[in-house]
């Protein structure tokens, strides 16, 4: 490009009039052949300048203005070129290079970082190395939580290509195919303090078994009453239930009663017990108690067990009983408040009570 003012030089591009040429006088050029390229305010181009796209002109115009932009003045390289002014003032934010690394930052000043592709599969690897009993589904709700939720989280995070990256590197959990027969022991709620379910479970530790008993809302999945016991009695239950009495009602026995709770459980010698059933009728808390030899019925609180040992007990030995409690609390609480459920929408325990108690949407499609 010429030095504008400086008349014109080889190499400049210089608008023909219409009918310039020969052949052509008295006739349109486009009438000939076609519309040809033109700039942003609809001129034609000349063909040296035709030849390149619009993104190498405005990369070109850039670069000119930003060596001498008193000798390139914008509104003229604009022109020559077929531009608009905006497109010399556009800096891409993400420019790719080689290996995944790209240039990010005010041009020229840009420096390297991380693709958002690489940024995403290292989100990826570190949820699996936290919880690497996590399939696809709850990786896939845990790196959208992270990147906060939004709708551009959920376009750049799917399940497809959490599942690719966690195949590369051989993360991908086994899963079990059980054949599971044909039940009606689905526990149906409308509302939290409906139906509570509550069970018993080990756990070995080198110092001998450690027994759990909890106590779990079947609306909110909300692990309400928990105790730890050298040996699964009465007393060991009822302090569970008296725990979970404590964190839902607390001194407001007439509300117990007034919300009419159910409690799930099977036919165990400490919740057949008479103690048990006296305690029961005192809080005015309805025996519910599943069929004999149908654990599906109290599904809920065995699933709970279940992934507390896939995802604790079973890929830890403990030496004592009290270091298998401080891990076990540890895995409760970061169920209750960090975990989330397929069954409540993809939030936590507590993020369902906190949207149930305000009308929000996301508790209502999760029930």
């Amino acid at each position: 490009l010429a030095r504008p003012g400086a008349g014109w030089g080889a190499g400049c591009v210089r608008r023909q009039a219409p009918g310039a040429g020969s052949g052509g006088r008295g006739q349109d050029p486009r009438a000939r052949a076609g519309v040809g390229a033109q700039d942003a305010g609809g001129r034609d181009l000349g063909g040296s300048v035709a030849a390149v796209g619009l993104r190498e002109r405005a990369q070109i115009g850039r670069v000119l203005t930003a060596e001498d932009p008193k000798r390139y003045p914008k509104a003229t390289v604009a022109r020559l070129l077929g531009v608009s002014r905006q497109a010399l003032y556009h800096r891409p934010a993400v420019e790719a290079v080689e290996g995944g690394v790209v240039l990010r930052g005010p041009w020229p000043d840009r420096r390297p970082a991380l693709s958002d592709a690489l940024v995403i599969e290292a989100h990826i690897l570190d949820v699996c190395r936290d919880r690497p009993r996590f399939g696809t589904r709850r990786v896939t709700a845990m790196l959208r939580r992270r990147l906060g939720g939004s709708g551009a989280a959920r376009g750049v995070v799917n399940r497809k290509r959490v599942r690719r990256v966690m195949r590369e590197h051989g993360l991908l959990v086994p899963q079990r195919r059980i054949p599971r027969g044909e039940h009606a022991g689905r526990i149906e709620t409308s509302r939290s303090d409906e139906v509570w379910a509550t069970d018993l479970t080990k756990i070995a530790t080198r110092e001998g078994w450690l027994w759990l008993v909890g106590v779990i809302d079947c609306h909110d999945r909300d692990l309400i009453g928990h105790r730890y016991g050298v040996s699964a009695d009465t007393t060991l239950c009822l302090g569970a239930l008296g725990d979970a009495v404590w964190e839902r009602f607390p001194d407001r026995l007439d509300a117990l009663r007034a919300a009419g709770v159910q409690l799930s459980h099977d036919w165990g010698s400490q919740f057949t017990s008479r103690r048990y059933g006296d305690e029961l009728r005192a809080l005015g808390v309805c025996s519910r108690p599943t069929m004999i030899g149908s654990p599906e019925q109290n599904g809920i609180i065995e699933r709970f067990f279940g992934s507390l040992k896939d995802e604790e007990v079973w890929t830890t030995e403990y030496d004592t009983r009290a270091e298998a409690i401080e891990a076990i609390d540890a895995w409760i609480g970061d169920y209750r408040t960090e975990r989330p459920h397929q069954a409540l929408n993809y939030l936590t325990p507590a993020e369902y009570r906190a949207a149930a108690r305000t009308g929000s949407t996301c508790a209502t499609q999760a029930a």
